[in-house]
């Protein structure tokens, strides 16, 4: 069921599997620092609405990986907030996926919160990992 649509980004959701999906869409690039920060707001709003604990974002098409401003607002506000929340794995598609030491890094992190994250290039491994209960 589809309860967010914006021209930049969409949020579906599936009640029964506690899932939500958002997925960026290419006219996001126009956006400015205050509206991405609105677009990913209304993920957690949905996720505190709807009681989500698997959260996939498609971000094949999200073109703000290098803003610092963004980033450390998701890293500082918005993951420990859907944390909170209950969200237990996030799983994020892109295009290609690229090993880094700070993977490590963020799974240690994790750890200590009990949420998993991953990357996925494939969005039904995407999905079946979110489906697993380990």
């Amino acid at each position: 069921m589809t309860v967010y649509s914006s021209p930049y980004s969409t949020i579906v959701l599936d009640k029964e599997k506690k899932l939500l999906e958002a997925t960026w869409l290419k006219e996001a690039k126009q956006l400015g620092e205050e509206d991405v920060i609105e677009e990913i707001s209304h993920v957690l709003k949905h996720v505190m609405l709807h009681s989500i604990t698997n959260v996939l974002i498609d971000a094949r098409n999200y073109p703000f990986r290098h803003n610092d401003t963004i980033q450390r607002w998701i890293n500082n506000e918005f993951i420990p907030e859907i944390m909170e929340n209950g969200v237990k794995r996030y799983a994020i598609l892109v295009e290609n996926r690229v090993e880094s030491q700070l993977d490590n890094l963020a799974d240690l992190i994790l750890e200590e919160v009990e949420m998993k994250m991953n990357y996925f290039t494939n969005r039904t491994q995407a999905l079946d990992w979110l489906a697993t209960r380990n």
